[in-house]
């Protein structure tokens, strides 16, 4: 005996569309509408979408309505029809129900062969099946019309589902990001799911203005954005599906500025700010004179490196016990960027400052190592973070250095201040 249920959009489009590849390598969220979609069943293959009340017009109007929709047994909240192909039968199928059960009727295109009723539950705990773990299957039974002579049977009927299709209903329309975080310079992915529309149109805007911008829109579902602007922003996608535009909701995404890990971790940044650590220790003098050596560090976003502002010395000092004055560069204010224009422009942005401390090489005196109070709170209020090249202790746990300490003894990068630079709104 075969199973009989059913197409929307007729057999061309069911072999079209459901039969020949609309599977794809990844298989989206399912939910929270479960039915529908591909189904490969224990009888052969079935085609499921969720109707609208424009559906449901036509479905309570058509010809064979006699047949199906005047034939079901419940009244919502769900209605779905699609339809069915078993060997050489196909046919139409209607169905209501919820989520989880489904009653529905079914009509072969062959009239002798007939329709049917359904009874079908699916093995869903959740309203949404992510990745189809586990798989979403059904089991239930279906039943043909009393024939005059024949006994009615019912028949066990089972099914696994397979994917959504173009049109199908199984979900609003979610616009996924890898990350809903990323620093200057990484790339999140933007995913459209459910993957069914027959184009993608991929928007950013910052969130706290009106205005979106196109990112792209093409036949992709997906969109890999390189985060060269920094703020906080909504993304979303549009598609269209069955010559209807739908929107998906918004979902917020912050582009930081990199951390102090990431900028130290950077083969340029360990360069300069190496090369500015060797050249402060050649404006060390026998005679005990020592100059700070200080820029702010910039990233440029349209080629991701690094670089710094022009160099900056400060006065002589000749080291003395307090409360002489110590060494020290003026920096002065951050600089201003030269920020990127959405939706995909790129700039320049000083993420960090810099100086170094000289040693005590030519001096009777210790020294601490590090940054001091003064160095967090100057990079707190520039609003960046603080990189201070300095001298390895002498003695871990020491924090300091003696008088006389080898020119050229091991050292290293600090930090001072803050993490990062704050997102701007």
């Amino acid at each position: 005996m075969r199973s009989r249920l059913l197409t929307v959009v007729g057999l061309l489009t069911l072999a079209a569309g459901l039969l020949l590849g609309t599977a794809r390598a990844v298989k989206p969220p399912h939910g929270p509408n479960l039915w529908a979609g591909t189904w490969t069943t224990s009888t052969g293959r079935l085609g499921l979408r969720l109707m609208d009340s424009r559906d449901l017009a036509v479905a309570k109007s058509e010809t064979r309505r006699r047949d199906l929709f005047d034939r079901l047994r419940c009244h919502g909240p769900q209605y779905y029809r699609g339809g069915y192909v078993s060997g050489s039968d196909t046919g139409k199928v209607i169905g209501c129900g919820t989520p989880r059960h489904l009653t529905g009727r079914y009509l072969s295109d062959n009239r002798v062969i007939g329709g049917g009723s359904f009874d079908i539950s699916n093995n869903a705990k959740t309203p949404i099946i992510v990745d189809n773990t586990p798989p979403l299957t059904f089991a239930g039974n279906f039943t043909p019309d009393t024939v005059a002579g024949k006994k009615r049977t019912r028949t066990r009927w089972t099914g696994s589902w397979q994917d959504d299709f173009i049109g199908d209903g199984c979900c609003a329309l979610a616009v996924i990001a890898s990350s809903s975080r990323v620093e200057l310079g990484q790339t999140v992915t933007l995913r459209a799911r459910p993957a069914s529309g027959t184009t993608f149109t991929f928007e950013i805007k910052r969130a706290r203005e009106q205005s979106w911008y196109r990112l792209a829109k093409g036949v992709a579902d997906t969109f890999r954005l390189a985060a060269r602007i920094p703020g906080h922003f909504d993304v979303r996608a549009t598609t269209v599906v069955g010559g209807r535009r739908e929107v998906s909701a918004t979902q917020q995404l912050e582009v930081q500025f990199p951390g102090y890990d990431a900028i130290v971790a950077d083969a340029g940044v360990k360069s300069f700010t190496r090369a500015a650590w060797e050249d402060s220790l050649t404006l060390a003098t026998p005679q005990g004179l020592v100059r700070e050596e200080g820029f702010f560090i910039v990233l440029d976003t349209c080629n991701g490196r690094y670089s710094h502002t022009a160099r900056k010395l400060g006065d002589e000092y000749v080291p003395a016990p307090p409360p002489a004055e110590r060494p020290g560069v003026e920096l002065g204010s951050r600089p201003a960027d030269r920020p990127g224009v959405l939706p995909l422009g790129c700039g320049t942005y000083a993420v960090a400052e810099f100086h170094t401390h000289p040693g005590t090489t030519y001096t009777n005196l210790s020294k601490g190592v590090g940054p001091s109070s003064e160095d967090d709170h100057n990079a707190n209020v520039r609003d960046v973070p603080g990189l201070v090249y300095d001298y390895i202790e002498s003695t871990p746990l020491s924090g300091e250095i003696p008088d006389h300490w080898p020119l050229h003894s091991p050292a290293r990068l600090y930090h001072a201040g803050q993490n990062r630079r704050k997102t701007p709104p």
